[in-house]
C-alpha cells in the first residue's frame, strides 16, 4: 500500500509527565490481511487483540487513515485523555466476524476503531447467501461488566444454504439447535436470518444470541426424503432453545401448525396436524409400504424452572395395517387413541405416561442435561396396559401376545439392511403363547434379552427349549447366534397348506448350538454340537455332532 502523513512528538524535561505524540497517517491500496499491523497491540485486552487480528483474514484497503493525538502513558483514552482513530475502507474483503463460523466473503466493510473500541460495518456473502446489515462492534458497555463483541447483521437466501452454514460451524458449546440441525438431509425454499450475537471477550462467560428465522415455502427432510415441506413462518431462538414460533406446513405428508411463546413460567408450545404413517416410517420402507391412512395428533409442551409438562394425543382410528399380527388392523375396526401424560415434573427430571389404546402402555423417563432433555430409561408394553420403570438406562420393550409368526417380521425389521434393534434400546421381555420361527411351531415361549454393548445376552424359556446364549447384530454384517440349552426339542416343519414364503438361505444368520438333549418329533437323539455360517452359496453347516452313551455322530464341512 502507500500512504503520507505527519508526525509530532513531544518529550518534557520532567519525567513525571507522559510524552505526547500526534501522528496522522493517510494510507491507500493497502492489504486487508495486513489490518493487525495498524492495532494497538501493547494496550488492547488480549481477548479483544485475539479476536480482532483474527477478524479480516483478506481484502483490498482503498482508503483510510490513522490518528494519534494524546500522552503515550494513558493509551488507549477510556477516560477521554486524547484521541486514537483509525478509518478505513476495504474492497472485495474476508473477515470472520464469529469464530468457528463461515466468513463473510465479497465484503464491502467500513472499519472505525477508537480507541479500545472498534465498528465494523458492511455487507458480503456468506457462502451462496447475501450477508446485509453486518455490524461489529467491540468495546465496554454500560450494561455488562466485561469487554464484549456485539454481532448483528441478516442474512438471507435458500435455506439449503443457509442448513449448511449451521451445519459447518464450530463452536466451543455445543447448543440445542445444532443437534435439530444435523438431523436434516435436506432442505429447500428461502429463508431470511436476523442474528444477534454477544461474545464476552472474558475467559468462563459463554456467548449469548437471539436469532429470528422467516422461511417461505420451505422444506426440511431428513435422510429418508420424510419430514416438512410447504412451511412458512417465523421461529426465534437463543442460546437456551425456543423462544417464540409461529409456523403453518406439512409435516410427513400431512397439515401441521407450530405455535410457541416464552412466558413468565417458562416456554409453552402447542402443535397439532395429520400426518401419514407411511411418511413417518420412510426409512422403513418395508412397513411403511403396509400402512395406509392418517393420524390426527396434538401436543402440549410447557417447560419452566419448576419443570416441564407435556400433554400428546394421537388418534388413529383411520390408520390400516397389512402387517403380521399383533399389528394387523382392518380399516374402522376400533376408535383408538394414544395419550401421553406426565406423571412426575421436576426441575431436572420428568416421567411420561404413555397409553397406546386398550392393550399398550409404557412409562418414559428424562433428564434435563445442559439445558435440553434427554432420554433416561423407559418401559413400553405391547399386550398388557401397565408398565414400570426399568432399573437400567435405555429402553425396554415387553411383548405379551397369543401368536406370534417371526418368520413373516424378520422380513420387515431387517428392511434396507437394518436388521438390528435402534441403539435406544436396552432390552426386550416376551412371553409368546404360540411362536413360529425357521417355518415351525415353537409353542409357548419366553425370551429375555438385555443388550450389553453390541452383544445382546439371551435367556429363553419354553415348550421346546431353555437356556442361554448371545445375539451379535451388527449393520451390513449376518447376525450370528450363540446358545447353549439344556434341552432342544425341534419341531417338525408346518406342512404346505400352512407354511409361509420359503426361507432365504443368505437371511440364516450364523449359529453355534450346544443342547445338552436334543429331541426330533419327540425321539431323543442326545447331545447336539452344531455350527454354520454363511457363505457365498447360501448357508455352510460346518459342524455336526450327536453324541449318545452307544453312539458318537460328527459331520464337519457340510
Amino acid at each position: 500500500g502507500r500512504g503520507s502523513g505527519e508526525l509530532t512528538l513531544d518529550i518534557p524535561y520532567d519525567t513525571s509527565r507522559s510524552p505526547v505524540l500526534k501522528l496522522r497517517v493517510d494510507f491507500r491500496d493497502g492489504n486487508g490481511a495486513h489490518a493487525a499491523r495498524y492495532y494497538p497491540v501493547h494496550k488492547l485486552p488480549p481477548r479483544a487483540l485475539e479476536w480482532m487480528e483474527s477478524s479480516f483474514v483478506d481484502g483490498r484497503v482503498t482508503s483510510g487513515y490513522l490518528v494519534y493525538d494524546g500522552p503515550i502513558r494513558e493509551f488507549p483514552f477510556d477516560e477521554k485523555q486524547g484521541k486514537f482513530e483509525l478509518h478505513a475502507q476495504v474492497h472485495d474483503g474476508v473477515y470472520r466476524y464469529l469464530p468457528g463460523w463461515a466468513p463473510v466473503t465479497q465484503a464491502e466493510v467500513s472499519v472505525a476503531i477508537d480507541g479500545a473500541n472498534a465498528l465494523i460495518t458492511g455487507n458480503g456473502r456468506i457462502g451462496a447467501l447475501s450477508a446485509r446489515d453486518v455490524r461489529v462492534e467491540v468495546g465496554r458497555y454500560a450494561d455488562a461488566v466485561t469487554r464484549q463483541v456485539r454481532v448483528h447483521g441478516r442474512v438471507d437466501g435458500p435455506v439449503a444454504e443457509t442448513l449448511r452454514v449451521l451445519q459447518s460451524a464450530k463452536m466451543k458449546k455445543d447448543y440445542a439447535w445444532q443437534t435439530a440441525v444435523r438431523a436434516v438431509g435436506s432442505a429447500g425454499g428461502t429463508g431470511a436470518l436476523d442474528l444477534d450475537v454477544v461474545v464476552p471477550l472474558t475467559p468462563k462467560i459463554a456467548n449469548t444470541f437471539f436469532a429470528t428465522y422467516r422461511v417461505q415455502d420451505a422444506a426440511l427432510r431428513f435422510a429418508d426424503g420424510s419430514g416438512a415441506e410447504a412451511l412458512t413462518g417465523v421461529a426465534r431462538f437463543t442460546d437456551a432453545g425456543l423462544h417464540d414460533s409461529s409456523l403453518k406446513g406439512r409435516l410427513f405428508g400431512g397439515p401441521a401448525t407450530l405455535v410457541s411463546s416464552y412466558q413468565s413460567d417458562g416456554l409453552h408450545v402447542q402443535a397439532s396436524g395429520r400426518l401419514q404413517p407411511a411418511q413417518l416410517l420412510n426409512s422403513r420402507r418395508a412397513i411403511a409400504e403396509r400402512l395406509s391412512g392418517s393420524i390426527d395428533w396434538s401436543i402440549n409442551w410447557k417447560d419452566g424452572p419448576d419443570g416441564a409438562r407435556l400433554q400428546a394425543g394421537a388418534d388413529y382410528s383411520d390408520l390400516r395395517t397389512q402387517l403380521p399380527a399383533p399389528l394387523d388392523r382392518a380399516s374402522g375396526e376400533r376408535t383408538d387413541q394414544i395419550k401421553v401424560t406426565t406423571d412426575v415434573s421436576r426441575p431436572e427430571s420428568m416421567v411420561l405416561s404413555v397409553a397406546i389404546g386398550s392393550g399398550y402402555g409404557g412409562k418414559l423417563a428424562f433428564d434435563r442435561v445442559q439445558d435440553r432433555w434427554q432420554f433416561n430409561r423407559g418401559r413400553i408394553n405391547f399386550g398388557q396396559p401397565a408398565a414400570q420403570l426399568p432399573p437400567r438406562e435405555g429402553l425396554e420393550i415387553g411383548l405379551n401376545v397369543g401368536t406370534l409368526d417371526a418368520d413373516q417380521w424378520l422380513p420387515l425389521l431387517q428392511g434396507a439392511g437394518q436388521g438390528e434393534l435402534p441403539a435406544l434400546v436396552s432390552g426386550v421381555r416376551a412371553e409368546i403363547e404360540q411362536l413360529i420361527l425357521l417355518n415351525r411351531e415353537w409353542g409357548r415361549s419366553f425370551l429375555n434379552l438385555a443388550r450389553v454393548g453390541d452383544e445382546w445376552k439371551a435367556v429363553v424359556d419354553g415348550d421346546a427349549a431353555a437356556g442361554e446364549g448371545s445375539v451379535i447384530t451388527s449393520r451390513g454384517k449376518s447376525a450370528r447366534w450363540r446358545f447353549d440349552l439344556t434341552y432342544l426339542r425341534l419341531p417338525a416343519a408346518r406342512d404346505s397348506a400352512t407354511k409361509g414364503q420359503p426361507t432365504d438361505p443368505r437371511r440364516l444368520p450364523s449359529v453355534e448350538l450346544r443342547a445338552h438333549t436334543f429331541e426330533y418329533k419327540q425321539r431323543l437323539l442326545g447331545e447336539l454340537d452344531f455350527a454354520a455360517a454363511q457363505d457365498s452359496q447360501g448357508w455352510r453347516i460346518d459342524r455336526l455332532k450327536l453324541t449318545r452313551p452307544e453312539l458318537v455322530l460328527a459331520i464337519d464341512g457340510v
